[in-house]
């Protein structure tokens, strides 16, 4: 009788180990999605941002690579970033 009981309450401490352990790890993954979720917020931040800013001509700049070719292949380009204003 006493063995029985003994052995439930092991298969209850496994278990309940287990779902401490599936706990944990769930915790883990929360802390990585909050700071996936705060870094994007700071890219939307300085991407609205940049969009405020005004250009010379009165249109919005935009973050774009100016493509310079460098050679004679398609492969030769130079990427040059600049903010071109948005027409």
């Amino acid at each position: 009788m006493e063995n029985e009981v003994l052995e439930r309450i092991e298969e209850k401490l496994k278990k309940l180990d287990t779902l401490v352990n599936d706990i944990n790890d769930l915790k883990k993954d929360l802390k990585g999605i909050r700071k996936q979720m705060n870094l994007i917020a700071l890219e939307m931040d300085v991407m609205e941002k940049i969009s405020k800013i005004p250009s010379e001509r009165g249109g919005k700049r935009l973050l774009t690579p100016r493509y310079r070719p460098t050679g004679t292949g398609c492969d030769s380009v130079e990427v040059e970033p600049t903010c071109e204003p948005i027409i």
